[in-house]
C-alpha cells in the first residue's frame, strides 16, 4: 500500500505565480525506516526526538533562517539540512514524487482552482496505485483547515462517479476519506512540505540569491527530484 502525503505551495506576488499541490507516494514498507532517519536529523538539529511546533522542519525557514532555524547564522549549515532531507526524498525506491501546477493567472477567475488541483492530484495518485497494482490513502497538512471538508467531500464524489470534466477517471486504487494531521505531528507531512518547496524554487520568476543557489545545483546535479513520478501542470505551457 501507499500513503500519500501532500501538502500545497500558494502563489505570491514576490516570484511565485503557481498554486502548487503534492508531495510523497510512500510505500508502507518504507515508512518506519525514514521517520528514523528523520528523526535522528532532528534530533541533530534540536537535541531532541519529540514532535513539537519548536521541532518541526519547514522548508523555507531552513532556508532563511527564521523561526526554528533563527539562532543558525552559518548558511552552511543550514544548507547541509536541506541537502539532507533531499536525500532522504531521493530515495531510489519506496519514495514516490507527484505535484500538480496550475498558472492561476490564466485560469478564469470563476473557476475554483484549489479544487480542481486537489481532483488532479486524486487522479495522479490513483494512475500511480494503480499501475503499481495497490492502494493509496491521502494525508494533508491540517494547518489548511479551510479545504478539509470540501476534500473528503469531493474524493467521496469522486469514488462514486468519478473525476469531472469530458476526461473524467473512475477513482478506485484511493480509498478510505482524506485524513488530515498537524505538520509538527508529522516527519512525513514536513518531508512533503520540503518537497514542494523544492519544486517551486525551480519554477519561480525571480532570481536564486544566497543558499538557494548552491541548493539548486545540488538538487539538479546530485539527485533526481526535479522531476516527478506523476505530475499535471495546468494549463499546457503556451
Amino acid at each position: 500500500m501507499l500513503i500519500s502525503y501532500f501538502d500545497e505551495v500558494k502563489p505570491n506576488p514576490q516570484g511565485q505565480p503557481y498554486y502548487w499541490l503534492g508531495g510523497l507516494m510512500l510505500r508502507d514498507d518504507v515508512i518506519q525506516d525514514i521517520e528514523s532517519e528523520l528523526n535522528q536529523l532532528a534530533h541533530r538539529c534540536f537535541g531532541s526526538y519529540e514532535l513539537t511546533q519548536s521541532t518541526e522542519f519547514h522548508a523555507t525557514d531552513i532556508c532563511s533562517g527564521n523561526r526554528n532555524f533563527r539562532r543558525w547564522r552559518d548558511p552552511a549549515r543550514r544548507l547541509e539540512v536541506l541537502k539532507e532531507l533531499a536525500r532522504i526524498i531521493d530515495k531510489p525506491d519506496g519514495v514516490f514524487r507527484v505535484a500538480v501546477r496550475l498558472d492561476v493567472a490564466r485560469i478564469d477567475a470563476s473557476v475554483d482552482y484549489e479544487a480542481m488541483a486537489f481532483m488532479y492530484l486524486v487522479e495522479r495518485v490513483n494512475q500511480f496505485a494503480r499501475g503499481r497494482k495497490t492502494s493509496s490513502i491521502l494525508i494533508g497538512d491540517l494547518e489548511h483547515g479551510g479545504v478539509v471538508e470540501r476534500s473528503v467531500r469531493s474524493l467521496a464524489e469522486y469514488r462514486q462517479s468519478g473525476t469531472l470534466y469530458a476526461f473524467g477517471q473512475s477513482i478506485g486504487n484511493v480509498v478510505d476519506t482524506v485524513h488530515f494531521a498537524q505538520s509538527h505531528h508529522s516527519r512525513l507531512l514536513q518531508l512533503a512540505d520540503t518537497y514542494m518547496w523544492f519544486k517551486q524554487l525551480f519554477h519561480r520568476t525571480d532570481e536564486p540569491a544566497g543558499i538557494k543557489i548552491e541548493l539548486m545545483r545540488f538538487l539538479r546535479q546530485d539527485t533526481d527530484i526535479t522531476w516527478e513520478h506523476k505530475y499535471k501542470y495546468w494549463p499546457p505551457a503556451e
